[in-house]
């Protein structure tokens, strides 16, 4: 390898640590959003820490029917929307196993993002990443459409 690729690859590796410390310090505070912000980069830089910390879930690589009706909606509609999904349909799944989750950012779009931080039993539980992941994405596939992307810690 050349020395230029070597120099840009442990810039990276420097560049995706210091995302996942900033995270990880966010998080003692309790700031989640921003938490979450640092942590993402970092798993997206390819930190294997940060990785095993968010949970990244999706299938908009197979595309699929777009839910117009969704997109023609207010981004503040949309996100009442998925708050409502949230209140009505999650959390109450979650409470029978003493966990909860909460919606910590939006972002609208043509593969809308939604930034999840899992409460109470879910947030130490190890199904949180599979079998939990799993029965979100569905319920915001149904809500939305196959191009939502979920991240979840």
């Amino acid at each position: 390898m050349s020395n230029i690729l070597n120099n840009a690859l442990e810039h990276h590796k420097k560049e995706a640590d210091a995302q996942l410390k900033t995270g990880m310090l966010y998080r003692e505070e309790g700031n989640i959003l921003e938490a979450m912000r640092y942590l993402i980069a970092a798993a997206h830089n390819s930190n294997a820490q940060a990785q095993a910390i968010i949970t990244y879930v999706s299938n908009s690589a197979i595309g699929g029917v777009k839910n117009d009706s969704f997109y023609l909606l207010s981004d503040f509609a949309q996100k009442e929307l998925i708050q409502n999904l949230i209140d009505t349909k999650i959390t109450p799944a979650l409470l029978g196993d003493g966990g909860g989750i909460r919606l910590v950012n939006y972002i609208s779009g043509e593969k809308p993002q939604i930034w999840l931080n899992y409460l109470g039993a879910c947030s130490g539980c190890h199904l949180c990443s599979t079998s939990t992941a799993d029965m979100l994405l569905k319920h915001f596939e149904a809500a939305i459409d196959k191009n939502v992307i979920l991240y979840l810690m």
